[in-house]
């Protein structure tokens, strides 16, 4: 009987290592691995007009973005108090889907590296997201656009 609940540990231990492996895969495939992040050291306060002008700008970055010939599209708050600026990029290679699934994605890394930030941007292996609270003439990521 010692054998066989040793088998069963062994297999677990096989399944558990081998979805480790295929979640690692998915993730490298996928373009989701964050290469940096760099935030603002200035900080918003709750009820300020800036954070409901970031929303609005990351809504319309994530749903322009990936629907763009060249995927490059940058935003400017539509609300004249405390503006936000934004940029977002995909690699050209990238279907809009996955130019989306990438951008959702560095969206969710800025918010949990940045917080409340008055500006911040990330960067993941296949898609670039940037806001600030001033104009800017965004440098290209570093890798290749193709």
């Amino acid at each position: 009987m010692g054998s066989l609940q040793g088998r069963k540990n062994g297999i677990l231990v096989v399944v558990v290592s081998l979805l480790a492996v295929a979640r690692l895969s998915t993730t490298a495939a996928s373009g989701s691995e964050l290469v940096s992040a760099l935030c603002n050291s200035a900080l918003y306060s709750f009820g300020d007009p800036f954070g409901k002008n970031l929303g609005l700008v990351l809504d319309d970055l994530l749903g322009t973005t990936p629907r763009r010939d060249f995927k490059d599209y940058t935003a400017i708050s539509p609300r004249p108090f405390r503006f936000v600026y934004g940029h977002a990029k995909c690699r050209h290679a990238l279907s809009a889907g996955e130019c989306g699934v990438c951008l959702k994605g560095v969206a969710a890394a800025l918010a949990d590296q940045c917080g409340n930030a008055v500006g911040g941007r990330a960067m993941f292996v296949d898609c670039f997201m940037r806001y600030e609270a001033y104009p800017f003439g965004d440098e290209e990521p570093a890798w290749s656009i193709s």
